[in-house]
């Protein structure tokens, strides 16, 4: 007998949008799920939207209403505290998904009997119609041990939460959540820091779910003002220093535990500085520079040149001109 999958749907104020999502859950091609939708405290009739659409779908479903707005993250893992189904798919409510999309991640999953698996994804652009094609590019006949597909996650920074098929119990054991009131970054933070307790991960070809890109979402609008956009270069700092901290204290892989303090700790040390510069603060900038760890942090970088060029340069940079750095960046 198959598992339930239960598949959760955040939403705020897309009453006039969630109907692409729920559509495509309602003509999947796996039996049984659940579809939950939780939203976030809507005024434009999202939840009214959603129970007219699932009402007549003819699947089981449950709609739950936030009475403020608390975020996506919140949102997640009210669903996740919910779910009945062995697994457990997070889905946006203005995106999409092919109707073999459950059932590809589910039969990856059960091949190697794995805690998760993920594929990728197309990304659409409704202003053109056109659509592109975003695969994982690893080896697809092969199931990842955690260690070796978190490694390579760090270093690509591939896939996405909404593309990844979780084993509810895995979640649940590692007491693993979204980190609330973070509102950009925490799709990457949570892969990472599941992936890293997870024994083995599978990875699906093909791009079964279709990111929308459109005018009301964050690509699109919401990055606007340069208030966003800090907040956003903030909020996905903190989230880098927590991804190296959980690391360290729930890991005993010596591969991550190097990876946390000589490429995360360091990435984490130059987006503050470079915060520092974007908002002005040339105190804060010194402070952070004379640090005791500063310098080898910067020089702790050389051991992922290769890998990571980009950031190996970048912390030269700063060591050999931090004003020059402070200026460029203050500017950007």
């Amino acid at each position: 007998m198959r598992q339930l999958v239960s598949v959760v749907v955040p939403a705020y104020n897309v009453g006039d949008r969630i109907e692409g999502s729920l559509s495509s859950l309602l003509a999947q091609d796996y039996d049984p799920i659940e579809i939950i939708v939780i939203d976030d405290a809507s005024s434009d009739g999202t939840a009214e939207k959603a129970d007219g659409l699932l009402r007549a779908g003819g699947r089981p479903y449950r709609i739950s209403r936030h009475a403020r707005n608390l975020g996506l993250s919140a949102a997640r893992n009210a669903g996740l505290r919910v779910a009945n189904g062995g697994y457990v798919l997070f889905m946006d409510a203005d995106d999409r998904s092919d109707a073999g999309f459950i059932s590809t991640l589910r039969g990856a999953i059960a091949k190697n009997d794995s805690d998760a698996a993920l594929c990728g994804f197309r990304d659409y652009f409704e202003d053109t119609g056109l659509e592109k094609p975003v695969p994982i590019t690893l080896d697809t006949s092969v199931t990842y041990p955690g260690e070796e597909l978190t490694f390579k996650r760090i270093l690509k920074h591939f896939g996405s939460v909404v593309t990844t098929l979780f084993k509810t119990s895995f979640l649940r054991e590692a007491r693993l959540e979204f980190t609330e009131k973070c509102r950009f970054g925490e799709d990457y933070e949570f892969t990472v820091k599941a992936f890293s307790r997870c024994r083995q991960v599978a990875v699906s070809p093909g791009c079964p779910y279709v990111y929308v890109h459109h005018g009301g979402n964050m690509s699109y609008s919401s990055l606007s003002s340069k208030e966003t956009r800090l907040r956003r270069y903030s909020n996905i700092t903190a989230a880098t220093l927590r991804i190296a901290n959980y690391i360290k204290e729930h890991s005993t892989s010596p591969k991550l535990l190097d990876m946390a303090d000589n490429l995360i700790m360091p990435e984490y040390f130059m987006r503050v500085l470079t915060l520092a510069a974007k908002e002005g603060d040339r105190e804060k900038f010194n402070r952070a520079l004379a640090s005791p760890d500063a310098r080898r942090l910067l020089l702790a970088t050389r051991k992922y040149a290769a890998r990571k060029p980009e950031l190996f340069l970048k912390a030269m940079c700063i060591l050999a001109s931090p004003k020059l750095f402070y200026r460029v960046k203050s500017r950007s």
